[in-house]
């Protein structure tokens, strides 16, 4: 009876012991789970909807940027057509055109006139278009055509026709052609697919970016390869007849192809061709596009984690696993014993803790030390691209300046009413003419142009607008110049114009263009006419004229190509987060530039004059003009080699 106090005392902590032994491990098997299940569940779905967002998304881009080529081939074809026949419906009858010969460069002049009239129309063309292909208006057109923009299987590979508008007084034939793999190759070269293909309306498929692997020829028959278990269609239907799964009301499936099994993306494309008569009915046609994408890319692109993250939860696992022995110490009771292997185990998970925390601040160190390298690197880079685009920003604004205080202006814009005033060339002239080649006032009007255009010698032209954004004068220093048209539509005359340059100089507004009627891609900027001067508001110019706007565009060196470290690139981002221009641009539409998706940067920032912010994209913004008040800011965005990026993109 002395002893059962004692006897129970074992028992009663053998009880405990037993009773909390097994909490540990569980809450460490609950904890890993609920970790897993945030990861998988949370995160992993994120990753999927926002690879799938992403993918749509840039097919639709895509599909804008098909539709801005097919717009502008069919607005460059149609100026053709109307140069080349003066029965075609004209733009703005009561203007007098300008005379072909003032624009167009003869060649072959020992050609027949009509013969030497067309070539140079072509050279022309050839200037606006570089890949337009112009037909024989003589040529019939091929039977079973009958709409104005259509797919051709012709020597081999598929080509998209333009037509002209049809005129009941002119029975000729416009007609031009694009080779659709020369359209798509520059357009499709950085989205993130495997395969691209493009179906037209009866499903033949006319375009694939890649030769290799499989083939088919309708849309019809890749989707017999889906595995969501859609009914195949029967060998002997046509090769363009769908299956049962409508490709139109369907977006997204699986398919396999020799084996691997891909996701297909399906976006539908509305297309029209180009138009500039209201009276014409809308041509639409609707067409596929397709992305091929791995599934196993997909899953992997889902569950892929940051190398920080990685590195860092190894190093809290690995702490974790190695403070086991050390725990023991403190966790130990009065009854349990360390034993001298344990003790050597201690010493040893001791040395490699150590070695963790360690190598772990090494990490830390350097990663922080390349990234201040880096840092540095981009805000120099930052501050070079400001600079230089300040610099011409202010330059392009006093070669527009110094071109409205002209006297040949004021003329050319009084005759502006019944006449479209072009002058080109005027660089390649020389000062003065001899008296018998020309009127002794053209002489005096193109000196005082030439010595005005000494500003910024390489802009591409100067142009002005009536109140209806009309183009009614336009200067060029080259050989060629763009015909006149209508940029009421664009982005540049739209816009109210608020902004001030270095918080002197009349408002304007800077923007980029891709123009409809040449592939190439310019800086605009803009200013009203009476802002540019204030006499040419009371000097006998009609107010409609007057009340319009004054255009510079050119190419300027800073942000068309310019010289950037290897790896590196820039953006000059609005303050809305709309991207105006972007390194990779060029790439756009090879033969000239594509405007840039606000989607070619992912990262968002506040721009803020003369402040530097930096992103969790390791992206610097500088502001490309300070002390620009009131208006909105723009800011320079660059970027370091994808290889010293910390975000995932």
């Amino acid at each position: 009876m002395d002893n059962s106090p004692a006897k129970a005392a074992p028992e009663a902590a053998g009880q405990e012991t037993r009773t909390t032994s097994w909490v540990l491990p569980v809450v460490t098997a609950v904890v890993l789970i609920a970790a897993f299940c945030m990861y998988y569940f949370v995160y992993v779905k994120a990753q999927r909807e926002y690879l799938g967002n992403r993918n749509f998304r840039s097919l639709a881009a895509l599909g804008d940027q098909l539709q801005t080529m097919i717009t502008i081939h069919g607005s460059i074809l149609e100026f053709y057509a109307d140069m080349s026949s003066p029965r075609r419906h004209g733009r703005e009858p009561h203007r007098e055109k300008v005379d072909l010969k003032k624009i167009l460069r003869p060649e072959d002049e020992e050609l027949p006139p009509a013969l030497r009239d067309r070539e140079a129309r072509v050279d022309y063309v050839r200037y606006l278009s570089p890949a337009l292909e112009l037909a024989d208006p003589s040529a019939k057109k091929r039977p079973g055509i009958v709409t104005r923009l259509a797919t051709v299987h012709r020597d081999g590979r598929w080509v998209l026709e333009f037509d002209a508008v049809p005129e009941p007084e002119d029975h000729t034939d416009y007609r031009g052609s694009l080779v659709i793999d020369d359209l798509f190759r520059p357009l499709v070269g950085s989205l993130p697919f495997d395969d691209i293909l493009l179906a037209s309306e009866n499903g033949e498929i006319v375009y694939r970016s890649k030769k290799n692997g499989p083939q088919f020829t309708t849309l019809a028959a890749l989707l017999e390869n889906q595995t969501s278990g859609a009914e195949k269609k029967p060998a002997g239907n046509p090769a363009g007849t769908a299956p049962k799964a409508d490709p139109v009301s369907m977006h997204l499936t699986d398919v396999v192809l020799t084996g691997t099994s891909y996701k297909l993306f399906l976006q539908p494309v509305l297309i029209d061709s180009f138009s500039d008569d209201p009276s014409q009915p809308e041509e639409r046609h609707t067409w596929m596009l397709c992305g091929l994408r791995s599934s196993a890319t997909l899953e992997w692109e889902a569950l892929a984690i940051s190398y920080t993250v990685i590195i860092w939860l190894t190093v809290l696992l690995f702490a974790i696993l190695m403070s086991g022995p050390i725990l023991k110490l403190f966790l130990m009771n009065r009854r349990e014993r360390l034993r001298l292997r344990e003790l050597g185990v201690l010493g040893l998970f001791l040395v490699l803790l150590s070695g963790i925390f360690t190598l772990s601040g090494l990490q830390a160190a350097y990663f922080h030390s390349n990234d201040d390298d880096t840092e540095r690197q981009l805000k120099q880079l930052s501050e070079n691209l400001a600079t230089g685009i300040h610099l011409e920003l202010r330059l392009m604004r006093d070669q527009l300046l110094a071109l409205c205080r002209t006297e040949a202006l004021k003329s050319d814009l009084r005759s502006a009413i019944t006449n479209e005033k072009i002058r080109q060339g005027f660089n390649n002239q020389p000062a003065s003419a001899p008296a018998a080649s020309k009127p002794k006032t053209v002489d005096k009007q193109t000196e005082e142009i030439v010595g005005a255009a000494k500003i910024y010698p390489n802009f591409n032209n100067a142009f002005w607008t009536d109140d209806d954004g009309h183009q009614v004068v336009k200067w060029s220093p080259g050989t060629y110049t763009t015909p006149l048209i209508d940029v009421s539509g664009l982005r540049a005359y739209a816009q109210p114009k608020t902004t001030y340059l270095d918080a002197m100089g009349p408002p304007l507004h800077f923007d980029s263009v891709l123009p409809p009627n040449r592939l190439e891609y310019l800086a605009a900027l803009a200013m009203n006419t009476t802002d540019c001067n204030p006499e040419l508001g009371n000097s006998g110019i009609r107010e409609d004229i007057s009340g319009g706007q004054a255009f510079l565009t050119a190419q300027p060196f800073s942000l068309i190509d310019p010289v950037l470290p290897y790896g590196y690139g820039f953006a000059l981002v609005e303050e809305s987060g709309l991207v105006l221009f972007h390194f990779s641009s060029r790439r756009a539409i090879g033969t000239g530039n594509s405007r840039p998706r606000p989607s070619a940067i992912r990262r968002r920032a506040l721009c803020v004059s003369s402040i530097w912010v930096k992103t969790t994209g390791r992206a610097w913004f500088r502001s490309a003009a300070s002390r620009r008040r009131p208006g909105p800011s723009s800011s320079i965005a660059t970027f370091p080699p994808s290889g010293l990026s910390t975000c995932s993109p």
